[in-house]
């Protein structure tokens, strides 16, 4: 057992107790992204980005996971036209298993577990490019533009929920709570 420090998005400071496996070494300096939920069963999902953005992986939660050299799984995401989806801004999934991604040119997609492949959010009714997207719930996804505006995914599409907010990232919960960081390191 070791104590981990885990920050907030206030900046307070929470020491975690983690339980490690025998012989576990952590495995460091690659992923530059990571976010953690779970599915509709309660089951942990956790996907990771490549330090170059290039590579999504699926974190293996198997039994035995930790006991194999790499428990983080590359995966070949695509669309539903069969395109692979190869470059990544971000990643996002839910406490009710919502996956959201962004490509490297900033268009979101949410992921269909049932058909295996991902779906673009409101295609050819916008042209909006993101920078950041979370996922608090299938029915609350939020975004930031590349010019620090705030979105927000509904049915009809991406409506502005905030103009000119230097927003660089954002994060929502489960209950619908969004916390976004400025460029000056500021939360709102």
């Amino acid at each position: 057992e070791k104590n981990r420090s885990i920050a907030d998005a206030l900046g307070k400071v929470t020491e975690v107790a983690v339980n490690l496996p025998a012989g576990f070494e952590p495995e460091i300096g690659w992923l530059s992204e990571i976010t953690v939920g779970s599915d509709d069963k309660g089951n942990l999902l956790a996907y990771g980005l490549s330090g170059e953005v290039t590579t999504l992986y699926q974190f293996d939660v198997s039994d035995d996971s930790m006991k194999k050299t790499g428990p983080w799984i590359p995966l070949t995401p695509k669309d539903d036209k069969g395109t692979v989806i190869d470059e990544f801004l971000d990643v996002s999934v839910s406490s009710d298993g919502t996956l959201v991604i962004l490509d490297d040119d900033g268009i979101a997609y949410l992921y269909d577990f049932a058909k295996k492949y991902f779906v673009m959010l409101s295609p050819g009714k916008e042209n909006k490019r993101f920078d950041s997207i979370a996922a608090g719930n299938k029915n609350d996804i939020w975004a930031v533009t590349r010019t620090g505006d705030v979105y927000e995914h509904v049915a009809e599409g991406w409506v502005e929920r905030g103009k000119e907010l230097n927003a660089i990232a954002i994060a929502v919960g489960l209950d619908g709570t969004v916390v976004s960081l400025r460029e000056d390191g500021n939360a709102f």
